[in-house]
């Protein structure tokens, strides 16, 4: 995990991998371009940042590039192979059969091929040898490229989003999906070229299969078993069938697996057997809560339905995470940023919590200009960011958050997520729940980033602090989880709190031992 956080957004060395392994890739078919671009995806799930749109780019780029870096090659040595290869009467035969079936299946062949580790290499360097009409070659690599790319980074992106937790497991997944994609792809290809071929010719295929493996091999390529030249075998790097067959069936059951442990992990309404405390597993992906230490704080946590929680702080001593329940770490302050706390909330996933309510004199109490400062050193961790929580005025022009994103943007520093808190003093359901999704939809237009509401419920605060009533509070967290989760913009959001210890009114979501409240049923079937 902490090898594909150096992978970050905000890393250099991620610019540099996007571009350069593909371009490689292309030419040396060792070079596990497909493992750099899903990791990439893997890496930044989850994130909203325009920079990704860079890294797409940029990988489409290198795909393109080493493509042409390939027709190039092959082209250079274009009178080597007219001696070697196309000399005579059965080396012009030879030459006229490659050129018809680029003529008739070239983009097609460069567009397959590009998800066959090897056999792109192979399919670009025959174009370059056989002169392939190069702005045909350049139209179909530009679109290959991208739909690549595209492919693989936002496989990449889909597995690290099911394991938010587990990005090695995310990874795995999306490699296992490009390798049953390649097995699928060179299936088709051969069902298709049989179909093609037909019994009537199999003279003719078993003669083709020998001028095909004696091209390969003087042209120093791996051994390749052809199957049609109409398909342009000859430029395919497959790997024997017997291994392509292997490899094909153990990608699939891993796929199979993977996304199975992804669908137990993530379903909404799973059902434990009886006698057994609901954990987790039917955890919804945007429910979460925050916490501080109470009797029956692990039980509850698993209870309570959420994928995710905090507690202000960089770890959870005392707390082992519920299966499937993630940490989320916060640097709550400017007294917090230290090395030590930098260092650890590393370890704790890849989502870090910005500075707690710098706007409140009773919470960080941070200038603008003191929390810019302090944020490189956030940045510098790699993990998706989420910005300062302000308390009140998140949406407001000229308020603390909105200077903050106004410095960091001319600055150029990172922020991923908005992070917001809400309480709501208007204890009328349909009011409140109004209210609040007005203010985030204010937010949502003023910063165009994903929302993490990570503090609200119905607390009215002044002299003395006033509750709704239990029914009240209830009927508020079934409506306002409701819309929270039809707001796409809205990631994930943080309910206040987990806890029902004494004087906190009618807000808390389990009494000691791990009594769910009135609110807390009410939280346990949100999402459901």
């Amino acid at each position: 995990m902490t090898a594909l956080s150096q992978l970050g957004i905000s890393s250099p060395l991620s610019y540099l991998i996007a571009f350069g392994l593909p371009a490689l890739d292309a030419v040396l078919p060792v070079v596990p371009s497909e493992t750099a671009v899903i990791a990439l995806g893997v890496t930044t799930a989850g994130s909203a940042d325009p920079r990704i749109a860079l890294l797409l780019a940029l990988a489409a780029a290198g795909a393109f590039a080493g493509d042409n870096l390939a027709y190039f090659i092959g082209s250079r040595f274009q009178s080597v192979a007219e001696r070697r290869f196309f000399a005579g009467e059965a080396g012009a035969r030879r030459r006229a059969r490659i050129e018809h079936s680029l003529d008739r299946f070239g983009a097609r062949l460069i567009l397959a091929c590009r998800f066959i580790p090897g056999g792109r290499t192979g399919v670009t360097v025959t174009c370059g040898l056989v002169g392939y009409r190069r702005d045909s070659f350049v139209a179909a690599t530009a679109c290959a490229g991208v739909i690549w790319a595209s492919y693989a980074f936002f496989l990449g992106r889909l597995g690290g989003k099911a394991f938010e937790d587990r990005p090695w497991a995310g990874l795995l997944l999306a490699l296992a999906g490009t390798v049953v994609l390649g097995a699928i792809v060179e299936v088709i290809r051969r069902i298709a070229g049989r179909r093609r071929t037909g019994r009537g010719h199999y003279r003719h295929r078993r003669r083709d299969q020998r001028r095909c493996s004696e091209f390969h091999s003087s042209l120093h390529f791996q051994r390749h078993h052809c199957a049609n030249p109409v398909e342009l075998s000859e430029a395919g790097a497959a790997m024997p069938w017997k291994a392509r067959l292997a490899a094909g069936v153990a990608a699939i059951g891993c796929a199979v697996g993977l996304t199975a442990g992804a669908y137990a992990a993530v379903r909404p309404g799973a059902v434990n057997p009886p006698g057994q405390t609901r954990t987790a597993a039917a955890a919804d992906a945007k429910k979460g809560v925050s916490v501080w230490a109470f009797n029956g704080l692990h039980r509850a946590l698993a209870e309570s339905g959420a994928s995710w929680y905090f507690n202000w702080m960089t770890g959870h001593p005392g707390l082992k995470n519920p299966r499937g329940v993630q940490f989320v770490p916060m640097i709550w302050g400017a007294g917090s940023v230290t090395k030590a706390n930098l260092r650890q909330v590393r370890h704790e996933g890849h989502y870090l919590l910005g500075f707690n309510e710098p706007d409140n004199s009773g919470q960080a109490n941070m200038t603008v200009t003191q929390a810019l400062n302090l944020w490189p050193r956030l940045m510098a961790t790699g993990m998706t960011l989420g910005s300062p929580a302000v308390a009140t005025g998140a949406a407001t022009a000229g308020g603390w958050l909105d200077q903050f994103m106004s410095g960091a943007a001319a600055r150029h520093y990172r922020v991923n997520f908005i992070a917001v808190h809400w309480y709501g003093g208007d204890f009328t359901t349909g009011s409140a729940v109004q209210q609040l999704e007005a203010y985030l939809r204010a937010i949502h237009s003023r910063y165009h980033l994903p929302i993490w509401l990570t503090e609200f419920a119905l607390i009215r605060f002044g002299a003395t602090t006033t509750f709704p009533s239990a029914r009240q509070q209830a009927a508020f967290v079934t409506r306002a989880t409701a819309m929270l989760q039809r707001l796409k913009f809205v990631q994930r959001y943080a309910w206040f709190a987990l806890p029902a210890t004494p004087g906190d009114g009618s807000a808390g979501l389990f009494a000691p031992g791990a009594k769910a409240t009135r609110a807390g049923r009410a939280f346990e079937a949100a999402g459901s």
